[in-house]
């Protein structure tokens, strides 16, 4: 009997703390999703979708708030999916990444367009003992990016100077006309972060055009 009871408690063990990506979707709080309308949609659809597939046949029948599943990878633990939000194609991407401390960190990246430029924002859960706890943003465990190391600034403000389409003073393009692109990782572990402004990209003088964050077990650093 004892031999018996142990073994069953090993097995809801292993079902507690061997969560694959399939079920990370499925389990992770509907707040991660930013509309309650894709919230609700997910509510009732989100489990079909990870057990019998897409609702629909293609990316170009979406409506607003439905979800198309691009893509699982549940041997490398990632997957990424489309959704139409107000007209506009967003993505997303999940995965998640095992901790020295021996729970899994799982990262969502939404990622968007707006009427200046592409974008993403980030979201961490730690996933331990069936709970997820949301990171609040930014998340601690990223070191943290700036536009200006990605872009040669000085430089940049004397090629706006001259550029006589360039309307807007550039303290304002600084401000509101970059944002950060980041790509999860499908093969390995580390992030990939991106700048995107929205313009010409002769416009500007860049340092570096992407920079990687390293995982090192418990957080990303700039590699």
């Amino acid at each position: 009997m004892r031999k018996a009871l142990l073994f069953l408690l090993l097995i809801v063990s292993i079902g507690v703390s061997g969560q694959n990506i399939r079920e990370i979707f499925m389990q992770i709080p509907l707040d991660a999703f930013p509309s309650s309308r894709m919230m609700d949609y997910l509510k009732d659809k989100r489990e079909y979708l990870m057990t019998k597939g897409n609702i629909i046949t293609s990316k170009d029948k979406l409506k607003d708030d439905e979800v198309f599943i691009d893509l699982v990878d549940e041997k490398n633990g990632y997957i990424k999916f489309t959704a139409l939000r107000g007209g506009d194609e967003t993505q997303y991407e999940l995965c998640y990444w095992k901790t020295k401390d021996g729970h899994k960190l799982v990262g969502l990246n939404y990622s968007y367009c707006d009427v200046c430029c592409c974008g993403s924002t980030l979201f961490f859960y730690d996933l331990v003992d069936n709970k997820y706890i949301k990171h609040k943003y930014p998340s601690p465990v990223m070191d943290k990016l700036t536009v200006d190391m990605f872009l040669d600034v000085e430089k940049s403000k004397k090629m706006a100077q001259k550029d006589k389409d360039i309307t807007t003073s550039f303290d304002d393009i600084l401000e509101n006309g970059f944002q950060i692109e980041y790509e999860l990782p499908r093969i390995g572990t580390s992030i990939i972060a991106r700048i995107n402004s929205g313009s010409d990209e002769n416009m500007f003088v860049f340092k570096l055009k992407e920079i990687v964050l390293e995982w090192d077990g418990s957080r990303f650093k700039i590699k």
